[in-house]
Protein backbone atom coordinates (compact mmCIF):
# COMPACT_ATOMS: atom_id res chain seq x y z
CA UNK A 1 0.00 0.00 0.00
CA UNK A 2 0.54 2.92 -0.95
CA UNK A 3 2.03 5.67 2.01
CA UNK A 4 1.75 9.54 2.06
CA UNK A 5 5.40 10.64 1.18
CA UNK A 6 6.13 7.52 -1.14
CA UNK A 7 5.02 10.31 -4.16
CA UNK A 8 4.30 13.78 -4.36
CA UNK A 9 1.66 13.90 -6.87
CA UNK A 10 -0.94 13.99 -4.47
CA UNK A 11 0.35 16.57 -2.10
CA UNK A 12 0.60 19.17 -5.32
CA UNK A 13 -1.90 18.50 -7.41
CA UNK A 14 -5.81 19.51 -7.24
CA UNK A 15 -7.74 16.00 -8.18
CA UNK A 16 -11.32 15.78 -10.05
CA UNK A 17 -12.91 12.99 -9.13
CA UNK A 18 -16.12 12.33 -11.64
CA UNK A 19 -18.61 10.02 -10.32
CA UNK A 20 -18.68 9.92 -6.36
CA UNK A 21 -19.82 6.04 -6.45
CA UNK A 22 -18.23 2.88 -4.49
CA UNK A 23 -15.07 3.72 -6.87
CA UNK A 24 -14.69 7.07 -6.77
CA UNK A 25 -15.62 7.50 -3.09
CA UNK A 26 -12.76 5.10 -2.42
CA UNK A 27 -10.26 6.90 -4.40
CA UNK A 28 -11.10 10.41 -2.92
CA UNK A 29 -10.70 8.24 0.46
CA UNK A 30 -7.26 7.11 -0.53
CA UNK A 31 -6.34 10.31 -1.94
CA UNK A 32 -7.18 11.92 1.09
CA UNK A 33 -5.33 10.05 3.01
CA UNK A 34 -2.18 10.37 1.32
CA UNK A 35 -2.89 14.17 1.41
CA UNK A 36 -3.99 15.40 -1.87
CA UNK A 37 -4.06 19.04 -1.92
CA UNK A 38 -7.69 19.49 -3.13
CA UNK A 39 -10.24 16.77 -4.13
CA UNK A 40 -12.87 18.17 -6.67
CA UNK A 41 -16.11 15.46 -7.26
CA UNK A 42 -19.01 16.07 -9.77
CA UNK A 43 -21.44 13.33 -9.02
CA UNK A 44 -25.76 13.48 -9.78
CA UNK A 45 -26.66 12.48 -6.72
CA UNK A 46 -26.97 15.60 -3.65
CA UNK A 47 -26.31 13.19 -1.10
CA UNK A 48 -23.28 11.09 -1.23
CA UNK A 49 -21.47 15.15 -1.98
CA UNK A 50 -22.80 16.51 0.65
CA UNK A 51 -21.86 13.06 2.88
CA UNK A 52 -18.48 13.26 1.48
CA UNK A 53 -17.72 17.37 2.17
CA UNK A 54 -19.41 16.48 5.71
CA UNK A 55 -16.92 13.51 6.35
CA UNK A 56 -14.25 15.36 5.07
CA UNK A 57 -13.21 13.24 1.81
CA UNK A 58 -13.84 16.32 -0.71
CA UNK A 59 -12.80 20.25 -0.69
CA UNK A 60 -15.97 20.75 -3.23
CA UNK A 61 -18.99 18.85 -5.00
CA UNK A 62 -20.62 19.82 -7.98
CA UNK A 63 -23.93 18.02 -9.33
CA UNK A 64 -22.66 18.39 -12.99
CA UNK A 65 -19.23 19.71 -14.49
CA UNK A 66 -18.23 22.94 -15.41
CA UNK A 67 -15.88 25.62 -15.93
CA UNK A 68 -14.55 24.10 -11.91
CA UNK A 69 -12.67 21.68 -13.85
CA UNK A 70 -9.74 24.27 -15.02
CA UNK A 71 -8.48 23.57 -11.43
CA UNK A 72 -7.94 19.51 -11.47
CA UNK A 73 -4.55 18.66 -12.38
CA UNK A 74 -5.47 15.11 -13.03
CA UNK A 75 -9.50 13.81 -13.81
CA UNK A 76 -10.60 10.10 -12.12
CA UNK A 77 -13.28 8.65 -14.17
CA UNK A 78 -15.21 6.32 -11.86
CA UNK A 79 -18.84 6.06 -14.43
CA UNK A 80 -19.91 3.71 -17.06
CA UNK A 81 -17.79 4.34 -20.82
CA UNK A 82 -21.03 5.83 -22.15
CA UNK A 83 -21.56 8.58 -19.82
CA UNK A 84 -17.76 9.18 -19.85
CA UNK A 85 -17.49 9.54 -22.75
CA UNK A 86 -20.62 12.11 -22.87
CA UNK A 87 -18.53 14.18 -19.95
CA UNK A 88 -15.91 14.91 -21.64
CA UNK A 89 -17.64 15.66 -24.88
CA UNK A 90 -19.59 18.17 -22.77
CA UNK A 91 -16.68 19.57 -20.39
CA UNK A 92 -13.46 19.09 -22.87
CA UNK A 93 -13.27 23.16 -23.22
CA UNK A 94 -13.06 22.99 -19.05
CA UNK A 95 -10.18 20.71 -18.66
CA UNK A 96 -6.67 22.01 -17.87
CA UNK A 97 -4.42 22.11 -20.12
CA UNK A 98 -1.86 19.18 -19.85
CA UNK A 99 -4.34 17.63 -17.43
CA UNK A 100 -4.11 13.55 -17.11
Amino acid sequence: MMEQGDCNFATEQTIGIIGLGLIGGSYAKGLRRLGAAKILAVDVDEKALQAALADGVIDEGHRAGGEFLAQADMLIFCMAADAMMEFIRSNAAHFKAGAS
